[in-house]
């Protein structure tokens, strides 16, 4: 779910509880449950509410599939640790950097924090530098 998505969607829930709650007071109330049913603006509400829920299980499936994507990549990241430690600092520079391209604004922050710790200075939010560092490192004997 986008990031506008979840930063209105509780103005959006909000008022739908507002229409339900004052269905009688909306202009045009009668007109409405005369043509569509007294139980219109309920049925309505009810169907934003499920399509809300909906979103918020696949955003769920979606997060579920990351985390299990990082985990792979974390246990990859164990094995080559253990095969050769030299290689697992870069890694898992690696890794992190390509977290900075993160849909979520918290992974790419996380990242960048855990980057910064293990490089020893900060390159920004942008990837580029941070694989140039890799490529860097890689080519020093």
């Amino acid at each position: 779910m986008s990031a506008w998505i979840r930063s209105t969607a509780p103005f959006a829930l909000l008022g739908l509880a507002l229409l339900a709650w004052f269905e009688r007071c909306i202009p045009g109330a009668p007109e409405v449950a005369q043509r569509f049913g007294d139980a219109a603006v309920l049925r309505f509400v009810t169907g934003c509410l499920c399509v809300y829920v909906a979103l918020l299980m696949l955003e769920a499936q979606h997060k579920a599939a990351l985390l299990k994507q990082v985990l792979g990549e974390f246990k990859r990241f164990h094995t080559a640790r253990s095969a050769s430690g030299g290689e697992a600092r870069g890694e898992a520079i690696r890794i992190l950097t390509a977290a900075l391209e993160s849909s979520d604004p918290a992974v790419r922050e996380s990242a960048r924090s855990h980057l910064t710790r293990l490089v020893g200075r900060d390159l920004g939010p942008d990837p580029d530098p941070w694989r140039r560092h890799v490529a860097e490192e890689s080519d020093a004997p």
